[in-house]
């Protein structure tokens, strides 16, 4: 009995969440292009500006990591070889 109430449910809960899921993408499709069209040329070039200088910010620091990771393991592998000689 309770293994049928557990189905249920779980129908229950794959339909709705399927139903969500498509009226999401239905806003999402249309919420885009909406808010493009209500911004102005210059707010939406300050918008792209300002997503492309994190997107590098993210990538300088990303870039500074591996080379901080690369120049650990290179000095890491210096001390070793001295040891062994």
């Amino acid at each position: 009995m309770a293994d049928d109430e557990q189905d249920e449910n779980q129908a229950a809960h794959d339909i709705i969440t399927q139903f969500l899921r498509k009226q999401g993408q239905k806003g999402g499709e249309k919420g885009g292009p909406a808010r493009a069209k209500a911004l102005s040329a210059a707010r939406r070039s300050q918008i792209a500006r300002k997503a492309a200088q994190a997107r590098w910010k993210k990538a300088k620091a990303k870039k500074k990591t591996a080379a901080k990771k690369k120049a650990k393991a290179k000095k890491k592998a210096a001390k070793t070889r001295t040891r062994t000689r």
